[in-house]
């Protein structure tokens, strides 16, 4: 069951598309209660002070620090208006917060209260968002810049590991209205049985299809996900912390995907 939701962003320009994906999980779940979030950077005047005091090509560019600190924080609080403006111009009855920190440290506090999160997917992961999903305790969605967000089709990214199955049940927990789920495994063993997922579903008014491939897994996984609204994977605690050594499909599938991730 959808009870709260949490739109987190971190820059104005992922505005647009995320409160349009908001709208959408509204219209869906009409009961669900959707909570804008600005996070920005700006610290207190001390340690604004102290960091750039210490920067000595900072300090030879800016003279006046205090005066520094006032042209950004002025800055952030205009643009940290302009965003929940528009979010609110859309999301009428929804509140809105404006949070100053790291992005990764406040949006696992503020998860505590919310079913999950909503986030902009980036072309690269950032160190907030490598961060994020090697910590996160509630399911994350993260959405790119698409024109119809859709929550009918749902594509698993099936290896075969627990992970993948926990996020497929989270999913239907908390997505109650969706009916129907593609399992896709890519260089799978196609002798463990799928019987017993597919009476499950059966029970719980479901309808799911398996489908086994060969191939890489991330260019297998992207192509069927073409046809698909959105991919529901397994978490990615351990491929983010070896990405560098072992360039996990998990992580490829997340950077080159251009359907939205749903991530438990």
């Amino acid at each position: 069951m959808l009870n709260r939701v949490l739109v987190a962003f971190i820059e104005e320009k992922d505005v647009e598309y995320l409160t349009r994906y908001a709208k959408v999980i509204k219209e869906h779940y009409p009961g669900a209660e959707i909570v804008g979030m600005f996070i920005h950077s700006v610290v207190d005047k001390d340690e604004f002070k102290e960091f750039m005091a210490a920067d000595d090509l900072y300090r030879l560019k800016i003279k006046n620090i205090d005066h520094e600190y006032q042209r950004i924080t002025k800055v952030e609080k205009e643009h940290s208006e302009r965003i929940e403006k528009s979010f609110l111009s859309v999301m009428k009855d929804s509140k809105f917060y404006n949070m100053v920190g790291d992005s990764s440290k406040i949006l696992l506090e503020e998860l505590k209260f919310f079913d999950l999160a909503i986030l902009a997917k980036s072309d690269e992961l950032n160190h907030e968002e490598k961060t994020l999903l090697n910590t996160h305790h509630k399911p994350v969605i993260l959405v790119p810049k698409f024109e119809n967000y859709s929550f009918e089709k749902i594509l698993l990214a099936d290896d075969q590991k627990i992970g993948a199955n926990k996020s497929l049940f989270n999913f239907m927990e908390i997505f109650s209205d969706t009916k129907d789920f593609t399992a896709v495994t890519v260089n799978g063993d196609k002798k463990l049985d799928t019987e017993e997922l597919k009476t499950y579903m059966e029970k719980a008014g479901k309808n799911i299809k398996t489908e086994f491939l060969e191939g890489e897994v991330h260019e297998m996984i992207l192509e069927y996900s073409k046809d698909y609204d959105l991919i529901v994977m397994g978490n990615l605690k351990h491929s983010i912390m070896l990405e560098k050594a072992i360039r996990d499909p998990g992580i490829k599938i997340i950077e080159s995907s251009e359907k939205p991730i749903f991530i438990a």
